[in-house]
């Protein structure tokens, strides 16, 4: 019952030495760059604080959409600590950096569950228009090889990244709605890229479906199967409008850790 739960609780908070974090993605970024050059993007990174410990990601250029794919190891948790501090920013090249929002994640949370991987929601006072989110993996780090009872995983990155070692992921590329007309003449010429980058190797994998000329509802149809060897990566869905001369435009994009897809299979498993 409660009380049993709240045993065992008690004695993997006594067996913890660390902290271990995934650092993703992030999404729903504010458009914080006004300059011409950066079409209204944000160049965001995390600062990660615990007690006195603070450890910082790389910056992401000119995106709304960050893929991180970052670790972190708090090898130690500070007396008196029992939060972590997740702060994010927009960086600037000139003068103090721009704050987008932060959030706070109790240890006890990460306790009840062995290990916590979802979406986290920035809070910003000032700004309460700010929707940003960050998706991290946070998992304890124990001070023995095996913890009591039903072994919860101290090392999710470990088991992903072995888990994916022979993995496939097959994905049908159907088709696009009401995008967004980039050309003067009110249409645009869509494309699709699917991208994963790993967390482990300084590997990149990604796959493009054909360009639908002068069409804001394409339809693709079309099947591609990616290679994962990092189940902590993440999937990167761009949308691009084909141009002849210049960068291609970016209509819109999104991102998927993939252990969101892998927690799903385990539990039919």
């Amino acid at each position: 019952g409660g009380e049993g739960k709240k045993e065992k609780e008690e004695i993997l908070s006594d067996m913890v030495k660390g902290v271990e974090i995934v650092v993703v993605a992030g999404r729903g970024m504010p458009k914080m760059d006004r300059a011409w050059f950066s079409r209204g993007r944000c160049d965001p990174y995390l600062k990660i604080s615990f007690g006195t410990i603070c450890c910082q990601t790389k910056v992401c250029k000119r995106t709304l959409t960050p893929a991180w794919n970052e670790i972190m190891k708090f090898d130690e948790i500070p007396q008196h600590t029992s939060h972590l501090l997740v702060e994010c920013y927009d960086y600037d090249l000139v003068g103090a950096h721009d704050f987008i929002g932060s959030v706070t994640i109790s240890l006890d949370a990460v306790l009840a569950s062995a290990v916590c991987s979802q979406w986290f929601q920035l809070v910003n006072p000032k700004k309460a228009s700010f929707r940003a989110e960050v998706f991290l993996t946070i998992s304890p780090l124990f001070s023995t090889a095996t913890p009591p009872g039903p072994s919860p995983t101290s090392n999710v990155t470990n088991r992903m990244a072995a888990s994916a070692a022979h993995t496939t992921l097959e994905i049908q590329v159907v088709a696009g709605k009401e995008l967004r007309a980039m050309d003067r003449s009110g249409t645009s010429d869509p494309y699709l890229t699917l991208q994963i980058s790993n967390t482990t190797k300084d590997q990149t994998t990604k796959c493009q479906t054909k360009v639908i000329k002068k069409n804001l509802n394409p339809d693709w149809n079309e099947q591609f199967e990616l290679r994962v060897t990092d189940m902590n990566a993440v999937l990167t869905i761009s949308v691009f409008d084909k141009d002849m001369i210049g960068a291609d435009d970016l209509i819109g994009q999104t991102v998927i850790p993939l252990s969101t897809l892998v927690s799903r299979h385990h539990d039919r498993t």
